[in-house]
């Protein structure tokens, strides 16, 4: 009977104790993904205004506007 408890203990430790710090640890890897997936996009978005730019000059002013209402307008 006694070991039947300590299983059940240790099942209820292993719930309670290690899968809540696992997710913790699993949010925190997503959110940081997430936040380098953002700044990789910001990169590529960037690179693809900058050869547009290069491609036509009269664009460089309108496009670096754009990027920073874009940017301003994803951290609101």
């Amino acid at each position: 009977m006694g070991t039947i408890i300590g299983i059940l203990i240790a099942i209820a430790v292993v719930l309670f104790g290690v899968l809540p710090a696992l997710f913790g640890i699993l949010s925190a890897v997503a959110r940081l993904l997430g936040i380098i997936l953002k700044v990789l996009v910001y990169i590529i978005v960037f690179a693809v205004l900058v050869a547009l730019g290069a491609l036509f000059p009269l664009l460089i002013l309108p496009t670096i506007i754009l990027l920073i209402v874009y940017f301003f307008k994803n951290k609101s």
